[in-house]
C-alpha cells in the first residue's frame, strides 16, 4: 500500500499551489496473508507532467497505475493525447479513456484495487483553480469522483480566503490513520491549516514506521498559478532524494528541494537565502 497526502495551499489571495506527497515503499505479502514479506522502498509513486499543469499520485496496486501513469504522461507531454493549451476536463477525461482502455485489456491477474489521484490546474495567476479527482478500480469496476467540499478548491472563490492556510487534504493508503494521527498535532498549533503543516505531519508519519507497508522517502510534486507541473526533491532525515532515489550533492539550481518541515533548501538541505523559516509547534 502506500502513505499519501494531496492538498490545495492557500495564500491571502487564492488558492495559490497544489502538491501530492506520498512515501516510496513498495510491500509483498505472502499468497493469502496481509503480513509484509519483502519491501523495497525505491518505487515511484508520483508524476508531474513538464507540459501541462497536472499532478498524479496513486495507492494500492502498484505495476497498473505506476505503468500506465508513465505511459499516460509521456504522451501527454509529446502532444499524443490532447491538444495544444487543452483545458483541464479534457486531459482529465484523456486519462479515465487510457485507465478504461488498459484495464479491459488487462489479464484477470493483473486486475488488482487501486485509487489514482489526478490534481489538475484550469487557468492562471489569480484566476486559477486546483481541482483534485479520483479514478478508483475495485477489481470490478471504475468509478471517478471529485473528493467533496473542502477537498478541491473549486468551491473557493478570489476573496473568500483572508488568511494563508490550506484546504483539508487528501489522505489515503494505508498510512492514512497514521498521517490523521500526526496532522491533528500541527492542528493544534498555530501551524494548523499549512501547507508546511500537512508535509510536516506526513513525513512525521513517515518517522515513526507504525505501519509496515509505509516507508522510505518522501516523494512529492507540485503546481503552482503558473507554469506545469513540478517534480521537487526532499532532504528527510539528512538525506536527499527525488522521486525515491538518493540523490546526495545535486547540481544546484536543477531542482527545488524542501525539508521535512517544508522550508526551501538546497540539495544539501541547507536553508536558501531569503526562504522562510518553519518551525515545529
Amino acid at each position: 500500500m502506500t502513505a499519501l497526502a494531496a492538498w490545495i495551499g492557500i495564500d491571502s489571495r487564492a488558492p495559490s499551489s497544489a502538491y501530492i506527497a506520498t512515501d516510496s515503499r513498495i510491500s509483498w505479502v505472502s499468497p493469502g496473508g496481509r503480513t509484509p514479506v519483502g519491501s523495497w522502498d525505491r518505487g515511484r509513486k508520483v508524476f508531474a507532467s513538464a507540459s501541462y499543469p497536472d499532478i498524479f499520485g496513486f495507492v494500492g496496486d502498484v505495476l497498473f497505475p505506476s505503468l500506465v501513469l508513465g505511459q499516460f504522461i509521456t504522451a501527454l507531454d509529446l502532444g499524443l493525447l490532447v491538444g495544444e493549451g487543452a483545458p483541464l476536463r479534457e486531459r482529465q477525461s484523456a486519462l479515465e479513456r487510457l485507465v478504461r482502455r488498459s484495464i479491459a485489456a488487462a489479464p484477470l491477474i493483473a486486475r488488482d484495487p487501486f485509487v489514482i489521484l489526478h490534481v489538475g490546474r484550469a487557468n492562471v495567476g489569480l484566476a486559477s483553480v486546483f481541482e483534485t479527482r479520483l479514478l478508483k478500480w475495485d477489481g470490478v469496476k471504475l468509478t471517478t469522483r471529485r473528493p467533496p467540499p473542502p477537498h478541491h478548491s473549486a468551491v473557493l472563490r478570489v476573496g473568500s480566503v483572508t488568511t494563508r492556510g490550506s484546504v483539508q487534504p487528501v489522505l489515503d493508503g494505508s498510512g492514512a490513520s497514521e498521517i490523521k494521527i500526526q496532522l491533528a498535532k500541527w492542528r493544534a498549533s498555530k501551524h494548523a491549516d499549512t501547507s508546511r503543516s500537512v508535509f510536516s505531519a506526513f513525513c512525521d508519519a513517515l518517522r515513526t514506521g507504525n505501519v509496515l507497508t509505509v516507508g522510505g522517502p518522501p516523494q512529492l510534486v507540485g503546481l503552482r498559478r503558473i507554469g506545469t507541473g513540478c517534480t521537487l526533491g526532499v532532504v528527510f532525515d539528512g538525506e536527499t532524494s527525488v522521486l525515491g532515489i538518493p540523490t546526495p550533492n545535486g547540481p544546484p539550481g536543477s531542482i527545488e528541494y524542501r525539508n521535512e518541515v517544508f522550508e526551501r533548501v538546497d540539495s544539501g538541505g541547507m536553508i536558501l537565502p531569503g526562504a522562510q523559516r518553519h518551525s515545529r509547534p
